[in-house]
Parts: structure tokens; C-alpha cells; sequence
């Protein structure tokens, strides 16, 4: 895989917080579609770049749990890579436009992910 720009964006964010799919969508197209129909090509290309990262083991999908008043905990999925993107398809057309905060899963990086981010010099 290639590594463009979006892709180091995105690793570096799920190094320093939980990403969502919103934030993903967000990086992609620099717009916010809270009140419209979410464009194809941004569905597409969040997609895209999800599953390129996830089958590199840059990042994993998961769900958080809060676990004390302001302590949260990241829940990795078991799910296969086809599950995991069919679910966030499903959720996006549910939905319609950009997805709330906290809906679908949420991104950190792997170790490998955290390697290749110190390789590239995105984090010391």
C-alpha cells in the first residue's frame, strides 16, 4: 500500500484518540454532511482507506466502554474485515448523511501502526 497523505493523517490521529468514521469522513472531504446526503465518493473513499489500514494491521476497529465517570475503554473487534466494512455500509445508508458522534466503531492504531508512525516520523 501507498501511503498518501490521508493515510498518515489518519494513523497519527488514532495514535493520539479513539477516530471515528465521522472523523475519517471528515479528514476525506474537509466538509461536514450533518444535514445532506453523504456523496458517494466520500462513502467510497472512507471506505477504501479503512479497509487499506485495517488489512495492513495499521489500525483496528472497535467499540469503547466506559468503564468509570471519564475512563474509557477500547473494545477490538473479532469480526473479519468484510464484516466489519458491511456493517459500516449498513450503518452510512441507515443513517443517510454524516453518522452522529460515537455511532458505527472507532479506529486506534496497532503497534504496527505506532512502528510505522515513529518510521515516518509523525510521533518521537
Amino acid at each position: 500500500m501507498d501511503l498518501e497523505t490521508i493515510h498518515k493523517t489518519i494513523l497519527s490521529d488514532c495514535l493520539n484518540n479513539y477516530v471515528g468514521v465521522w472523523e475519517i469522513i471528515r479528514e476525506i472531504s474537509e466538509e461536514e454532511f450533518f444535514s445532506s446526503k453523504l456523496p458517494e465518493w466520500v462513502k467510497s473513499r472512507a471506505l477504501q482507506i479503512i479497509r487499506e489500514m485495517i488489512e495492513a494491521d495499521f489500525i483496528e476497529a472497535g467499540t469503547i466502554k466506559k468503564i468509570e465517570s471519564n475512563q474509557y475503554v477500547f473494545l477490538p473487534l473479532t469480526m473479519e474485515i468484510d464484516e466489519i466494512i458491511s456493517h459500516i455500509v449498513d450503518s452510512l445508508e441507515k443513517v443517510g448523511h454524516m453518522p452522529p458522534f460515537g455511532i458505527i466503531f472507532w479506529f486506534q492504531a496497532t503497534a504496527k501502526g505506532e512502528q510505522l508512525a515513529r518510521d515516518l516520523g509523525l510521533i518521537e
